[in-house]
């Protein structure tokens, strides 16, 4: 039971075709050129409008700087630093307004038509949530080290770093941070878990 470990600052930067920014792309699973999944970190300089991803649900997070408002057909969202992550339809383009400057943020995209579902919560204390066996589990440590136990082994994340792993077995995570995001990714249809991971692993 360990941990794989992907430091920001290893990434290579991709710029934007709009030139509106530039993403580092942490993990894409199976393989970057057709995921199911994808975590990322992305740094917008300048308002845009996002791209559209049909079949993916997505979801954002802000790390560092003011903050953005996304505005939907239908609704506006201001996110910042302290903002619970958004989750939202890919395949919506919302206009993003830099709120005060660059900012950067953790994003989280999840196929959906692969029966896979995706959730992010932000870590300012303590958090405690049960896991089941085929879930994927990442913590993104950001301007300070976490601090994470399953069972009964403890590891110390390094800031600016991302740690994941696929559980084989039920457990319980405990985690202590005081500027982390958790992601979550697991299986909606228990009947084909085993089945679906066999394909990849």
């Amino acid at each position: 039971m360990s941990w794989q470990l992907v430091h920001l600052t290893d990434v290579v930067a991709s710029a934007w075709r709009n030139g509106g920014g530039v993403t580092r792309e942490l993990l894409a699973w199976p393989n970057p050129m057709d995921w199911l999944w994808r975590i990322s970190v992305a740094e917008v300089c300048s308002d845009s409008i996002f791209s559209c991803f049909e079949g993916v649900q997505r979801s954002l997070a802000i790390l560092d700087g003011a903050g953005v408002r996304l505005g939907f057909a239908h609704a506006r969202f201001a996110l910042t630093q302290t903002s619970a992550p958004l989750s939202f339809d890919g395949a919506a383009t919302p206009y993003c307004e830099l709120i005060d400057g660059h900012v950067r943020d953790l994003n989280l995209m999840v196929r959906t038509q692969a029966s896979l579902v995706g959730t992010m919560h932000r870590i300012k204390e303590r958090h405690e949530i049960a896991l089941a066996a085929g879930s994927t589990i990442a913590v993104y440590a950001n301007t300070q080290t976490a601090r994470v136990q399953l069972g009964d082994h403890e590891w110390v994340i390094p800031c600016a770093t991302l740690a994941w792993q696929t559980l084989t077995f039920n457990t319980t995570i405990k985690m202590v941070a005081k500027d982390a995001i958790i992601l979550n990714i697991r299986v909606t249809k228990p009947t084909n878990r085993e089945e679906f991971y066999d394909r990849f692993i």
